[in-house]
């Protein structure tokens, strides 16, 4: 929100306060659509070509604001990488201004692209921005959209990351497994070994059913990664007895230890808002070497489970700025691991997240959500 009101002074006084108090009237009055417009300014159109040569003058080169080529024709989402604290928090914000009427073509929020779906194939709603109307287009997270100009005269910029809507094939590619060294098989049991002392001396650690953990390091403003040690103990590879499907708001680098232990992993590149169990075509299931060092990536908000047993350094390359200030305010609603996670919608999702950490009174507690 604040790098759109500092864009909002830049482009004109005024406009910050115009566009609060609109939003607010919205937020009170029926909440806010999935993708709503909040016009600030209307002009004439023999005035809209001068405001739009002179946005893309103060806007082109400014690091808050990121100009659009709308020319391009991508099918485009808001990618925004951190925990939500408030309704605000769910959406993309976009400057947007036409010389004509443009439709704003859109999807259902959290639905990817499948075999016989294109990224194209997803946009089945529309809304009219105005021709002269500057103003605000809110987008909901994970909401595919195209901003549809076909030549007309018009200018784009948002303040949040977007990332252009993979189609299929590219989709279930977004991830990397790699092995950087084999190690021996004493070598490989004493670093797991090694590694779960690290992680079970650790008063603060986090239980998530077969799964322990135990931060290394946390993010701040100026280094915005974050470690955390994992252990994994699973009774039985083969069957379904580990932490149900989630997803986190970030991208994950797993460096994995194995022993000759089976270890391995199911991801889903469907959408968030998808089944996973239904989206058989867009699964991929690993399996680690064994008494190696495995590097294992992939995007944010990509659904996975572990299996076997194994211990892993997961990196955290970018934190939200959300869990951030939280986190160095004290008021991070639950525990960090467990702010930044988010169960799959799944058909035997009737489990809750029981996450195991200390409090004050007791380094026993127990709270479950």
């Amino acid at each position: 929100m604040h790098k759109m009101l500092q864009v909002l002074n830049r482009v004109g006084p005024g406009f910050q306060s115009i566009y609060e108090r609109r939003l607010s009237s919205s937020l009170k009055s029926c909440g806010r659509p999935q993708v709503g417009f909040t016009a600030i300014k209307t002009m004439p159109s023999e005035d809209t070509i001068d405001f739009i040569n002179g946005l893309k003058k103060t806007l082109e080169f400014q690091p808050n604001g990121t100009v659009l080529d709308l020319e391009k024709r991508d099918v485009l989402r808001p990618s925004i990488n951190d925990i939500e604290l408030g309704k605000r928090d769910k959406f993309g914000k976009i400057m947007l201004i036409s010389e004509d009427d443009i439709p704003v073509r859109y999807g259902e929020s959290g639905i990817s692209s499948s075999p016989n779906r294109s990224p194209s194939d997803l946009l089945t709603r529309e809304i009219i921005v105005p021709a002269g109307s500057f103003g605000v287009l809110d987008i909901e997270k994970h909401t595919p959209f195209l901003i549809d100009v076909r030549g007309k005269k018009a200018f784009a910029a948002s303040t949040c990351e977007l990332e252009i809507v993979p189609d299929h094939q590219e989709n279930i590619k977004r991830y990397s497994l790699d092995l950087m060294c084999p190690i021996s098989v004493d070598d490989a049991k004493r670093l797991n070994i090694e590694i779960q002392k690290r992680i079970f001396h650790d008063y603060s650690k986090e239980t998530f059913y077969e799964e322990v953990t135990s931060k290394v390091y946390k993010p701040t403003v100026h280094n915005r990664s974050s470690g955390t040690l994992m252990s994994f103990e699973s009774e039985d590879y083969k069957k379904d007895k580990s932490t149900s499907m989630h997803y986190h708001p970030g991208e994950r680098s797993l460096h994995i230890f194995t022993t000759k232990k089976p270890a391995g992993v199911t991801l889903n590149f469907c959408g968030v808002a998808e089944n996973p169990d239904d989206r058989k075509d867009s699964e991929v299931h690993l399996r680690f070497p064994e008494n190696s060092m495995t590097i294992l990536n992939f995007p944010p908000y990509t659904h996975h489970k572990f299996h076997g047993e194994f211990v892993c350094m997961s990196v955290h390359p970018r934190e939200g700025s959300n869990l951030i200030e939280s986190l160095q305010s004290g008021t991070l609603p639950s525990g960090f691991l467990e702010s930044a996670t988010v169960f799959s919608s799944t058909k035997e999702n009737t489990k809750k997240w029981n996450l195991s950490i200390p409090d004050d009174r007791d380094d026993k507690i127990v709270r479950s959500r």
